[in-house]
């Protein structure tokens, strides 16, 4: 895949995004693909003997994984709008295996409702939570995990690869490098 230095114009803002979804998907399957030899030979050599039982093993991983990844993918490959509703942080205790003290898993919650009525929960890192506000109006674009705002508010922006707030002058992601979109053409893909 070409390597883009943000900020992108809006002719490259296309370019790199329908080269993104291009790759996902081609990553996505190709990983799928390679991992039934390695599956396979994990069956064979647990089983001692190549049989009946190798293949059937094979084939109910093989469909498991298929419908894991279509299901994956036509989340993937939704484009969405909606505003933010609601944001929580629930705190939930998670019991240890051994007699140690239980642990606190903190995980932070953005609801959105989209135009056509549906809920979407993003299960997202603290930054990415404290980046949203409710009332904001998001939107995501295929091929991407994470939504931008319509209407910046500030200095920064958040990267669709990886939800990673940054400055809005940076031309790639600090955490992924992610190239920065152009604003006004990734909320026209959506809109």
């Amino acid at each position: 895949m070409k390597w883009y230095k943000g900020p992108l114009t809006p002719e490259l803002t296309r370019e790199w995004i329908s080269n993104y979804q291009q790759a996902s998907k081609r990553y996505a399957w190709g990983f799928f693909i390679l991992l039934h030899p390695i599956v396979f030979g994990i069956i064979w050599w647990s089983m001692g003997e190549l049989n009946k039982d190798v293949f059937l093993s094979l084939g109910f991983f093989s469909l498991v994984t298929f419908i894991l990844a279509v299901f994956t993918r036509r989340k993937a490959k939704r484009t969405w709008s909606g505003v933010v509703t609601k944001k929580e942080i629930i705190e939930r205790r998670v019991r240890q295996n051994d007699d140690s003290q239980d642990r606190i898993v903190t995980n932070y919650e953005v609801l959105v409702e989209t135009g056509r009525g549906k809920k979407i929960k993003l299960r997202c890192i603290p930054l990415f939570f404290d980046y949203v506000k409710e009332g904001d109006v998001l939107v995501k674009v295929a091929g991407f995990d994470w939504p931008e705002k319509v209407e910046l508010d500030g200095q920064q922006r958040a990267c669709i690869a990886c939800g990673y707030p940054m400055d809005a002058g940076d031309g790639n992601c600090p955490r992924c490098k992610a190239p920065v979109p152009d604003h006004g053409t990734l909320v026209g893909l959506v809109e």
